[in-house]
């Protein structure tokens, strides 16, 4: 749920001491905007007051204001959407502040992010022979490309893999083969012959290399012993569909 910040409340922030979420700026500097913006949207945890940058004011007693507080905005738009990556959302208030110099102080409204990372610049990715600028969705393989499973993995996305269960103690062995459906730096989802997907977080699984370029995922098992049981003879029943008494064998 998002909280809004009323003009009164944005008003008593501006002159209240500076803290970790607002800060003032006498004027416009493309590059010390965009890395405020970024900082604010990278570090807000989820569900907090959103972040103020005020434009046009002062730690002093009076704030200078701005001459061209609208055309000022429009700038931080583009430091918020274009020139920053992913493109944050920010929303914006002018206010009228009496005895200020121009009368108009520009508040900028940073709500906690849920695409962080943000960086102050474009990520770029070369394209054949063209540097262009990334995608959203390869922006943020390049980020989940940190996290060594990911890593591993990313080139099996859409391919053939072995889907291994292990139970304790007796460390049965459960296999399904399936598609990598999906990898990123929270979830690994497998979907099996079946038509079964099983998504894990990532920090779950182990990655497994039995046979070239075949990976195992080795994944958590959340069922008992004697269940597993039960999965491997549905597993070899679906298999041997002219063999009669297995199928909804129970142990």
């Amino acid at each position: 749920m998002s909280i809004t910040v009323t003009d009164e409340i944005l008003i008593a922030k501006l002159d209240q001491s500076e803290d970790p979420w607002v800060e003032r700026k006498e004027s416009f500097d493309d590059r010390d905007v965009r890395r405020t913006i970024v900082g604010f949207a990278n570090s807000l945890p989820q569900g907090a007051e959103p972040a103020v940058l005020f434009l046009g004011a002062s730690n002093k007693p009076q704030h200078p204001g701005l001459r061209d507080a609208d055309g000022t905005q429009k700038k931080v738009h583009a430091q918020a959407t274009q020139n920053s990556y992913p493109p944050i959302t920010v929303t914006y208030r002018i206010l009228k502040i009496k005895g200020t110099v121009a009368d108009e102080v520009l508040a900028i409204i940073v709500p906690p992010s849920s695409n962080k990372p943000h960086f102050a610049g474009v990520s770029y990715m070369r394209k054949g022979s063209q540097t262009m600028p990334a995608s959203e969705e390869v922006f943020r393989e390049l980020v989940a490309s940190q996290n060594d499973t990911v890593r591993q993995l990313q080139r099996f996305r859409g391919r053939k893999v072995m889907l291994t269960f292990y139970s304790l103690p007796n460390r049965l062995r459960l296999e399904y083969e399936g598609t990598l459906a999906r990898v990123d730096a929270h979830t690994v989802e497998v979907s099996t012959q079946e038509g079964v997907s099983y998504p894990f977080a990532t920090g779950t699984v182990e990655v497994l290399y039995q046979m070239p370029d075949l990976p195992h995922i080795k994944a958590p098992v959340t069922w008992t012993e004697a269940e597993q049981v039960s999965k491997m003879i549905e597993r070899w029943a679906f298999f041997h569909p002219n063999v009669s008494g297995f199928r909804g064998h129970q142990v």
